[in-house]
């Protein structure tokens, strides 16, 4: 038996691009370069949904987003730079929506944003949301409301941020987690550089329990070496071992074993905690008209991140990704293909292969319509096990993306479309072995 839904959204953004420069009127900014200038973006966008019933719930209907970036710049030693995004009240279709919702509930929503990041030379501060993405295995792409700082003199690189995340509504509460992190580097980006990063998260005890009910709050603790060096002007390498160490419950007594003794560099170890490491290594080809990425990831299968909320655990994969720039950079081509392979340790009944694919095209037909188009599938094919019929799950999704430019040297204005369809393809066995025809639709 095989079930098909889809989803069609539909996109359409206005974007402004603010430009220009003021010169300054006192005598200490002249010697700091006697220029202010303000730049920035301003977005407004609207999107609807549109699928089967077995994906209604999963995307509001309509979603309207304002999206504003202003940065004021006052000479080279000085920089503000702000970022306010606010959504439509509906945003989330999976959870009640609490009677009320406290500034702190409305800022740590992923889908609204208010941070600040003032800079002075080479010291920066983060205030209010922030995404803290310090590794490709670690800190990762949520949403965090908090302060940091960043300190960079010469080549050396001091970081760090203490926040909170979260903000769904539970049974009209809000579940939150703490979050802490920080980063010490050497080097820069071009010359090589190599940093180590440690990484806290945990459940908010006062919070937990409205989630989980009688489950106990849980912790990870991560900690990563990670480097770039480059091979040749046009070659560099890319690599990152991890370690996590997640506690089931932090109410749980901490362990005397002998064996855990190596691990109380993550911090306190307990009876419900387990260790375990992952790693990634990329070669990156960077030329005038070529991009290559080949890159390889393994991920144990007690791993955790601290910021990547759906990173795979017990898995090894490989992927391909090679871009292409032609027409005087006119026309840009790239892909993505990889494949994917889960339970290593066995642990499981069953393994399973997923094919990744993806293609993406973006073409400038005129200096003020542009078009891209994408293509993403991603296949999972498993073992027939006594204890579950599927045994292939399917997924893809197409888009398309016209735009056109429009305004002036110092206000520039693009005006994009987008149109996307997503088809889940999910197939059972019969029992027999067989695969009946396709009972769903739209």
């Amino acid at each position: 038996m095989k079930i098909v839904s889809r989803q069609i959204a539909f996109t359409l953004s206005l974007l402004l691009f603010a430009g220009g420069g003021l010169k300054a009127q006192t005598d200490s900014l002249r010697e700091d370069g006697g220029l202010v200038s303000l730049s920035g973006e301003a977005r407004l966008s609207a999107e609807v949904y549109e699928g089967s019933d077995s994906r209604q719930g999963e995307r509001p209907g309509s979603l309207v987003r304002l999206h504003l970036t202003p940065t004021i710049s006052i000479g080279e030693a000085i920089e503000l730079p702000f970022r306010l995004l606010l959504s439509s009240p509906r945003t989330n279709v999976t959870t009640p929506r609490p009677p009320e919702r406290s500034i702190g509930e409305f800022l740590r929503n992923p889908a609204n944003t208010i941070g600040f990041a003032p800079r002075y030379r080479s010291v920066t501060l983060l205030l209010g949301s922030q995404t803290i993405d310090y590794t490709g295995l670690t800190t990762g792409d949520v949403q965090t409301v908090g302060v940091g700082a960043c300190f960079r003199p010469g080549k050396l690189t001091v970081e760090g941020f203490v926040g909170k995340r979260g903000g769904g509504s539970i049974d009209e509460r809000t579940y939150a987690q703490d979050f802490m992190a920080g980063r010490v580097a050497w080097g820069r980006e071009k010359e090589g550089e190599v940093g180590v990063v440690v990484a806290h998260l945990a459940d908010d005890t006062a919070s937990a329990p409205a989630l989980f009910g009688s489950e106990p709050a849980a912790e990870v603790t991560n900690i990563s070496v990670a480097t770039g060096v480059p091979i040749s002007g046009t070659l560099r390498f890319r690599g990152e071992v991890a370690g996590s160490l997640v506690t089931r419950s932090i109410a749980s007594g901490e362990s005397d074993r002998e064996e855990t003794e190596p691990l109380e560099l993550f911090g306190v170890v307990r009876y419900s905690s387990r260790a375990d490491l992952s790693g990634e290594a990329s070669l990156v080809y960077g030329g005038e008209k070529l991009d290559l990425d080949l890159s390889f990831r393994y991920v144990g299968d007690g791993y955790r991140s601290t910021g990547y909320l759906y990173l795979g655990s017990d898995v090894l994969e490989a992927t391909l990704s090679p871009v292409v720039r032609l027409l005087d950079g006119g026309l840009s081509l790239g892909s993505t293909i990889g494949l994917e392979r889960t339970n290593l340790s066995g642990t499981e009944e069953s393994s399973s292969n997923h094919l990744l694919a993806s293609f993406d095209g973006d073409a400038q037909l005129s200096p003020a319509l542009g078009l891209g188009l994408g293509y993403t599938n991603f296949g999972l094919r498993t073992r027939s096990m006594e204890d579950t019929v599927r045994t292939a799950l399917t997924s893809h999704s197409l888009s398309l993306t016209p735009r056109f430019a429009f305004g002036s040297e110092r206000l520039r204005g693009n005006l994009s479309g987008g149109l996307s369809w997503d088809r889940f393809v999910e197939v059972f066995d019969d029992g027999g072995g067989s695969v009946p025809e396709s009972v769903g639709g739209e």
